[in-house]
Formats: structure tokens, sequence, C-alpha cells
């Protein structure tokens, strides 16, 4: 699965950034999260953890120039906005799943049971 490979394959890159570059931080497949006290270190962070990625695994970020940003307003995440009032799906999340939700009731053989199953699903992703 994509989630083993990753933690297979980025497991000495979580211990490079633990022990070398000794920020806080979370990974989450490929989705990584660094913090730090100032934007100059947490640019900085990016920088060599790019480099690392780059010379021992041959990977390159997707986005090398993103914007280093402060958690004091929203973070947008994983498909989720999180902020001080809790964490909710981003519109774009639910614009998919709505879509998703028409193409699932509009195929042929679907049954309410499996539509039930598929809704409590969907609607668990939005409840604590």
């Amino acid at each position: 699965s994509q989630v083993l490979a990753s933690w297979l394959y980025l497991d000495a890159f979580d211990h490079f950034v633990t022990r070398t570059l000794a920020v806080p931080y979370l990974r989450y497949v490929d989705d990584m999260f660094f913090f730090a006290d100032t934007r100059q270190r947490l640019r900085q962070v990016r920088q060599e953890a790019a480099a690392w990625l780059q010379d021992a695994r041959n990977l390159r970020l997707k986005w090398p120039d993103a914007p280093v940003l402060s958690c004091r307003g929203a973070i947008h995440a994983l498909g989720y906005v999180l902020d001080d009032d809790g964490i909710r799906p981003r519109a774009r999340t639910l614009r998919r799943l709505r879509q998703r939700g028409r193409r699932f009731v509009f195929r042929e053989g679907v049954g309410r049971a499996e539509l039930a199953r598929s809704l409590a699903a969907t609607v668990g992703l939005f409840l604590p």
C-alpha cells in the first residue's frame, strides 16, 4: 500500500529530521509539516530536507518554494482546515464528496444498505 511504502521508504528521512534537523515534525504519507520559532529556520529546514530527499532517495518536493506559514491562523492540511474553532473540511473537499455522492446515487444497482454504509462513512469524516 501507499502508506506502507512511504513508511519504509521515508523512515530514514524521519530519523534525519528528528535527529539532525531537530525540529518538531509531522508526516502523513507524503505530506510533511515542520514547526520552528522563525520563518528563517523553516526555510533552512525546507532546504536541508529537500537536499536530503534528492540525495538519499532521488525525490523532489512538489512545491519547493511553498510559502512558510504561521500557525496563528488556519492551516489547510489533508483536506481539512485546522484553526482555533476546530477542524472542518475544506470547500474543495466538500465539493468532491458531493460529486462522489451524486455519482454513487445515480449508479445502477446500488442498494439502500450500500448507500447507508457509504453515507455513514462520509459523515464519520466530519464528526468528532
